[in-house]
């Protein structure tokens, strides 16, 4: 399947006489409609902008998926359409360096990891795949360059950054030493590490004891609401005591932990739904604009007119 690029469409059907599509009384309407759709991607392309880089992030998770399952031909394709829709992406550039590697061509791979750096001087991954890359060559000077970048760019404590200088330790330990092992630490303190228990605080007693038992058994099992409400109960018959109430304000807490990421969850699916209706509408575009292309070019022009029809039907039934 051919790339979708309205913008070499708009410029095709002028260079191949679209005037001729325009004057046939049957479908003048149909025809000129179709060619403003087309135009004005190419005139305001502000407009669909935001539409494109959507398009572009669709295709890029596709092609990711793929590249997962080891279909790396029709990775790569997905890649480059991402590309095509968004020339200012770095992600798909960076994807397409690592498939390039895994392939062997290290040329390619090299050509796009510092694309992506190009686009975004900022996107770390593109720092550490190079470094790697380097450093599979042998090219260990260029390797710590893109580590040192890597490094510097990074967050601290990721796991990347942590990785960057664990081989620049290895490369140049003369420059890089790697800190000390901190001594290892004794059983009690490890026990209170795990563990620290509330300071100054009485074990609860009587009523708000057996409260307190049933709230610490329920919490245990990740039953946040009955344990709060038994913490609650707990505290209204031992209201100073300090446990009852952390442990309160601790369930509490996972509450609203266990809320987020229900209502996280659902956006995520939301999301995914969106972007693999989005992406089956620009495959249906997609397919009726190649098809109208062809017929254009044959000169069958009721049957271009008809596949370019149903650009605007899928438009309008999509509602995106």
């Amino acid at each position: 399947m051919q790339t979708l690029d309205f913008r070499n469409s708009a410029w095709y059907l002028a260079d191949q006489g679209a005037m001729q599509f325009m004057v046939h009384s049957r479908f003048r309407v149909s025809a000129i409609l179709v060619i403003c759709l087309l135009t004005s991607l190419l005139t305001c392309p502000g407009a669909f902008s935001r539409d494109f880089e959507d398009e572009a992030v669709a295709y890029r998770n596709q092609a990711y998926q793929l590249q997962m399952k080891g279909d790396k031909a029709r990775a790569i394709e997905g890649y480059q359409k991402a590309i095509a829709l968004d020339s200012t992406y770095p992600a798909p550039h960076n994807d397409l360096g690592v498939l390039y590697e895994e392939m062997g061509d290290f040329d390619k791979a090299e050509r796009h990891y510092l694309k992506a750096l190009q686009l975004d001087p900022n996107y770390v991954s593109g720092y550490s795949n190079l470094a790697l890359l380097y450093e599979r060559q042998g090219k260990m000077d260029r390797a710590v360059q893109f580590w040192e970048k890597r490094v510097d760019l990074g967050d601290p404590d990721d796991a990347w950054t942590v990785k960057a200088r664990e081989r620049l330790a290895v490369l140049q330990p003369d420059r890089y030493a790697p800190p000390p092992a901190a001594s290892p630490k004794s059983r009690s303190e490890r026990m209170a590490d795990a563990e620290r228990p509330f300071p100054g605080t009485a074990e609860p007693t009587g009523d708000a004891l057996d409260l307190y038992r049933v709230g610490l058994k329920e919490y245990r099992k990740a039953n946040y609401p009955e344990a709060w409400e038994a913490f609650k109960r707990a505290l209204e018959q031992d209201p100073q005591n300090a446990k009852i109430s952390e442990y309160m304000d601790r369930s509490l807490e996972q509450m609203k932990r266990v809320h987020k990421q229900v209502l996280d969850q659902k956006e995520d699916n939301l999301a995914k739904m969106q972007t693999e209706r989005r992406f089956a509408v620009a495959e249906k575009i997609e397919d009726h604009y190649v098809m109208g292309k062809v017929y254009f070019k044959r000169g069958d022009y009721s049957r271009a007119k008809t596949e370019f029809e149903q650009i605007l039907v899928t438009l309008h039934e999509s509602d995106l």
